[in-house]
């Protein structure tokens, strides 16, 4: 794998992290989701103040390589993993669970005792693999259209 580097987050970063959650639900989670599903779950670009309201308070971490941000994790003050994606163009290469090992340190400094997410379809096997249970599968109404995830769990 090429080098990845792990960096907190950037107000400057807002945009661009907007325009890589956008291509990972277009992209990256088609394999899972219908053309329908990913465009109620994010029919367009975030608008960026609300984006940037989304951030705000959360621990972010940055995957980049070559300057270039390629994956992104954010974690609340709650123990919630709230936003998980990678570009499509660089899964598989490792950069999901080097987000996920360094959220979970994070989260161990902080002396939180579980993580929660709503893990999607795509998500799951990640989080499965990093000892993440299953509570219940969800469904959730976006736009009018059922999109399927999981409500999963870590004991830290």
């Amino acid at each position: 794998m090429t080098r990845i580097a792990l960096r907190p987050y950037h107000r400057w970063d807002a945009p661009i992290l907007a325009r890589l959650f956008l291509r990972a639900v277009w992209g990256g989670a088609k394999r899972r989701y219908s053309r329908r599903q990913r465009h109620a779950w994010a029919p367009r670009l975030p608008a960026l103040s609300d984006w940037r309201k989304r951030l705000e308070g959360q621990t972010i971490l940055v995957a980049a390589r070559h300057h270039r941000a390629v994956g992104f994790m954010t974690l609340r003050n709650d123990g919630v993993l709230d936003l998980a994606f990678v570009d499509p163009a660089f899964t598989g290469r490792g950069i999901g669970g080097l987000l996920l090992r360094k959220i979970i340190e994070t989260a161990k400094v902080r002396g939180l005792e579980r993580l929660h997410t709503d893990a999607s379809l795509v998500a799951y096997p990640l989080f499965r693999r990093h000892g993440w249970t299953v509570v219940r599968r969800r469904t959730v109404r976006r736009r009018g259209v059922n999109l399927i995830n999981l409500r999963m769990e870590l004991t830290l």
